[in-house]
This record gives structure tokens, C-alpha cells and sequence, in this order.
């Protein structure tokens, strides 16, 4: 008897022994602590820690998770329901989610809480991985796929966040909650779609732009290779000598696609500047169709010839006889105002105003205060090869890896692409001819450009020509049914030359009709007597003023946004 109690004490001992081990040992990714409940570790879940806890990412779509503490009811968003969660380790609400900042104070009506998986796939406890649902990648599914993955955009572009997306259409801003998530394909030059499977055909003007005297509007790029220095003494870090700075031209074809130049010398001639453009492959540039003229400009000491007419701009089509050669610019560039001010390649050391025909505005005008001079090149370029809306060329003076090709000393160098005014167009949205209708452009005697040169039966046709200017027909008058326009919304026409080549293009003008010396407030009223008055300055590009210009109107509307 004495031998059968020990026994039975000793079973009673291990069954203690038992009873006190945690479930599976908790597998050795945990702790067994009192009531035999096993703490996991990190990454790890389930009674016996035996399940993985998956990557969490932002929630594309929020989920409430119902009555979690079984009270029979879902609880508000704010009362924490859950505590010590391996899933939920800052616990959890049964409605939507509870955020906070990185001050824990509790934010309200936000979405998107981090979750499992991000809410699109379900986790494999055996691996820890997540099993994304159709459309969605990423360790944690974070990311909605681009078309077609894992093969994405179907090998002709590159799959890229929306946030880079936005920046490289001309550095847009994306900063909403999916700036990482959402995704979408950039496709490579010639391709479209969603998925980029889809070719482009090749771009032309629409042959409805060229069937009458409309004229196509080609671009027209000024492309200024300047310094704040004394003159042309440019050099790089490929070649020692004075004067061998070199640039290239970067140029976008209709598709997008970008194309660099061989190395131009920074003094260049036109000549060389448009062989360096016609030397592209694939014709990008075709040869014989590029119109180059070339201002240089020095200090008012240098050799080249000042320009002294105040107002004065010459189009560069035509260069012979009556029509000057040269253009005259008028720059104020905040690169040479200060010593204090950077651009790509150099501060500038010493910035000293001098008296120049550059400066004849402020001359004029008494200011002292007046901003540098520059020396340099400006090219203007017309790409009649290449119709059609086109992207602004670029400069690139970084031929030499890291190192800039293009220095001057400590003086600041700056490079510049602007446009003239003349854009490229593919459509033509002033399609409908004034027909009968000619006018010219004049100063009045209140110093405002205004229509002129019509005669009053032109005058009449012109008002039925243009219409409603705004979308509130119930302030048309007369038996035209127009309105006068006002300064929040003007009549938008083109003029074109009525004696001209198919590229001139023609310029877009804003005018309304009313008093020529009205201010704001007495634009609408009406009276007549009134002449069509400019919004935008306009000076005949060839200096000649009796000129007659042929009035094209569009259907569209033009708005005062601010």
C-alpha cells in the first residue's frame, strides 16, 4: 500500500506538470507565462505563436471588423476594443479605424489605417506572405498594379508611381494618400494605352488647317546662351583655351521623344546651329526647314552694334531690304539682378550695372536701380519641318558627365529657352474666316491698340463674326445677337496677314468693345461711338502698321481666372 500511494502522488506530479505547459510549448516563438497563455514574439500569433503575421501597408479600402469583444454590438470608432493585438500590437476599434499622428493625439475622419496586407490579399499564417487579390503586388499589396503585371506596360514603358507620374508632367504635384500606391504606366515614345500595347500613328496638322489663308502655327523658340560677363569669352572643362564653351540643344519630336545635338560652340553661327539640328537622326529635324537668325550682343564698350529704338521688335522671317535683320530684346532676368542669386552652374562674384541700349527703359524712366547687362547669343529658331504642338527645347550644358562644357570665369552663365508667343498647333480652334473683313492694328490717342481700317459695313459683319463672348446670351444686342465683351471675358480672335506665306501663323489678340479711354467700370455700358480695343499689346512684327490683317474667330470661350 505504502508503494501504490507513491506511485499515485508521483502521477498526480506530472499531471501538474502538464497542465502547467503552454500550448505546443508556444513553438518556440514565444514566452509561457501564468494562466498558461503564450506572449509571441514579434511577427508571430495564435494561442501556441504558430501563425505569421504578414506586412501591413496603407488600406486601399477600410474595413470595420464588427463586435471583436463579443458584447452584441459595434462599438464607435473611438472606444479601443482590442489591447495587445499581435495583428493590431496599438489596438483596434470594431468601426473604422482610430489614427493618430506621430504625436498620438487622435486625428478624426481619416481613412486608409494601416491593415494587413493593406486590405487587398489575404495572408498565408504558414509563410507570412501575402496572397495578393488580382491587380494588386508588393510584400504587402500595397501597390495596385500596372496593366499586365508581372510583364507590366507590355515591355514599351515604365511602370511608376501616380506621384511620379505627376511630376513628369511638367513636375505636377501628387501628394494624396496613393502617392505610392496607386500606379500607372509611362509609356516609351510612339506607344499609348494603359498598358502601352498600343501604337501611335504618325502626327500631322489637321489638313482642314491648311485649306485656306488661316496659316499654320509653327513653334517659334529663342534659345539665349548669356552671361553677366564683358563678352564671348565662354570656356569648358573639356577644352583650355578662351572661347571654346560648348552647349548642346535638346529638342522633343511630336511623340515626346527627346533628341541631343552634337556639341555647338558657344558663339556659333547660324548656319552651324542648324546643321547641328538637321544632323539628327531619322530626319527628326528635316534638312532645309529651320529659320535661324541670330542676335549677339556685347557690352555698350564692345564692338557689336548697340541697338538704340525703343519698342522695337523685328520678325525674323524677313530679313532683307525694308525689314531689319536683327532682334531687340528687352530681358529682365532675375539670374543677373544680384550677387546673392544662383543658377545652374555659378554665383555671381561681381555684378556691375552698366549703361547699354539693353537698359533703355530704365534709362528712360530715371531708375537707377537698373538690373545687368548681358553678353551673349540668342538664336531664334522656327521649326517649319516640325508642325504640330511641340515641347520646349532644352539647353544642356553638361557634356562632359558631371562637368559643365560651358563656364565664363566667375561670372554667372545663363541659358534660356523662351517662345515668342508662337506655339505649334495640331488643331485649328480658329477655324471660322470673317469673311469680308479686313483690319488693321493702330495706337489710339489714349496709347491702347484698337482695331482700325474697317469699313462700317465691315464694322457690322465683324460684330455678327464674333458673337457671344461669354455663356449668357441674354445680354446680346443688336440684330448681330452679340455682346460688347468685357474685361472678365473679351472676344478671342487671330489676326493673320492678308498678304503673307502659309507659316506666318498669325497672333492671337483679346479685345472688347468699348470706350477708348474706358476704365473697368465703364466697359459694358451701351454706348456707341466705341472702338475694339486691345487687352494684350500688340506691335505690327514688321514695323509696318498699314498692314492689313484678315480675323479669324473661335467657338470657344475666353474667361478672367484671376
Amino acid at each position: 500500500m505504502y508503494q501504490l500511494a507513491l506511485v499515485f502522488v508521483g502521477l498526480l506530479a506530472a499531471v501538474s506538470r502538464i497542465n502547467a505547459e503552454c500550448a505546443n510549448a508556444c513553438n518556440g516563438h514565444g514566452k509561457c507565462t501564468s494562466f498558461d497563455m503564450c506572449i509571441c514574439n514579434r511577427n508571430w500569433q495564435a494561442a501556441d505563436c504558430s501563425e505569421r503575421v504578414c506586412q501591413f501597408g496603407l488600406a486601399h479600402v477600410d474595413t470595420p471588423k464588427g463586435d471583436l469583444d463579443g458584447s452584441g454590438d459595434v462599438s464607435n470608432a473611438n472606444q479601443v476594443v482590442v489591447d495587445n493585438s499581435y495583428v493590431y500590437p496599438y489596438g483596434t476599434t470594431e468601426q473604422f479605424p482610430q489614427m493618430q499622428d506621430t504625436d498620438l493625439q487622435t486625428l478624426s475622419d481619416t481613412a486608409h489605417y494601416y491593415m494587413e496586407c493593406s486590405n487587398k490579399g489575404r495572408c498565408d499564417r504558414t509563410t507570412g506572405e501575402c496572397q495578393c487579390f488580382e491587380g494588386y503586388d508588393g510584400v504587402a499589396c500595397q501597390r495596385a498594379s500596372c496593366p499586365g503585371y508581372p510583364h507590366s506596360c507590355s515591355g514599351h514603358g515604365v511602370c511608376k508611381t501616380i506621384r511620379q507620374l505627376a511630376n513628369a508632367d511638367y513636375g505636377n504635384v501628387y501628394e494624396l494618400w496613393d502617392k505610392h500606391s496607386t500606379m500607372g504606366c509611362e509609356c516609351d515614345a510612339g506607344y499609348t494605352g494603359p498598358d502601352c500595347s498600343e501604337r501611335l500613328c504618325k502626327h500631322g496638322v489637321d489638313p482642314l488647317y491648311m485649306d485656306d489663308a488661316a496659316t499654320i502655327k509653327f513653334s517659334t523658340w529663342d534659345i539665349g546662351i548669356m552671361s553677366t560677363g564683358e563678352g564671348h569669352n565662354f570656356t569648358s572643362n573639356i577644352y583650355d583655351s578662351v572661347g571654346d564653351g560648348y552647349f548642346a540643344i535638346r529638342v522633343y519630336d511630336s511623340h515626346g521623344e527627346d533628341w541631343l545635338t552634337g556639341p555647338i560652340r558657344h558663339s556659333a553661327n547660324c548656319p552651324t546651329v542648324v546643321n547641328a539640328l538637321e544632323s539628327l537622326p531619322n530626319n527628326v529635324i528635316p534638312k532645309g526647314t529651320v529659320l535661324c537668325t541670330n542676335t549677339k550682343f556685347f557690352k555698350a564698350n564692345g564692338t557689336e552694334t548697340n541697338f538704340t529704338t525703343v519698342d522695337t521688335f523685328y520678325d525674323a522671317q524677313y530679313n532683307t531690304g525694308s525689314h531689319a535683320v536683327r532682334l531687340f530684346y528687352k530681358m529682365a532676368l532675375w539670374e543677373a539682378q544680384t550677387n546673392l542669386a544662383f543658377d545652374e552652374l555659378s554665383p555671381a562674384s561681381d555684378v556691375t550695372p552698366f549703361y547699354s541700349s539693353f537698359d533703355n527703359y530704365n534709362y528712360e524712366h530715371g531708375n537707377t536701380a537698373r538690373i545687368p547687362s548681358l553678353a551673349g547669343n540668342i538664336y531664334r529658331l522656327k521649326m517649319y519641318g516640325n508642325p504640330g504642338k511641340l515641347r520646349q527645347p532644352e539647353v544642356e550644358v553638361y557634356l562632359d558627365g558631371s562637368m559643365p562644357t560651358l563656364v565664363y570665369q566667375n561670372k554667372k552663365v545663363i541659358t534660356k529657352v523662351w517662345t515668342d508667343g508662337q506655339q505649334g498647333e495640331d488643331n485649328d480652334y480658329f477655324a471660322d474666316h470673317c469673311a469680308g473683313v479686313t483690319v488693321t492694328v493702330v495706337k489710339g490717342s489714349s496709347g491702347v491698340s484698337v482695331l482700325s481700317g474697317f469699313t462700317p459695313t465691315e464694322k457690322m459683319q465683324l460684330k455678327k463674326c464674333l458673337g457671344t463672348s461669354d455663356f449668357n446670351t441674354t445680354n446680346n444686342v443688336e440684330v448681330y445677337n452679340w455682346d460688347y465683351g468685357s474685361m472678365y471675358y473679351p472676344h478671342l480672335i487671330k489676326l493673320v496677314r492678308s498678304v503673307t506665306t502659309y507659316t506666318d501663323g498669325g497672333y492671337y489678340a483679346a479685345i472688347y468693345y468699348g470706350a477708348e479711354s474706358s476704365v473697368d467700370g465703364e466697359i459694358d455700358n451701351t454706348q456707341d461711338g466705341f472702338v475694339f480695343r486691345l487687352f494684350n499689346p500688340f506691335v505690327a512684327p514688321d514695323q509696318l502698321t498699314t498692314d492689313n490683317y484678315d480675323v479669324y474667330t473661335t467657338e470657344g470661350d475666353l474667361a478672367l481666372t484671376s
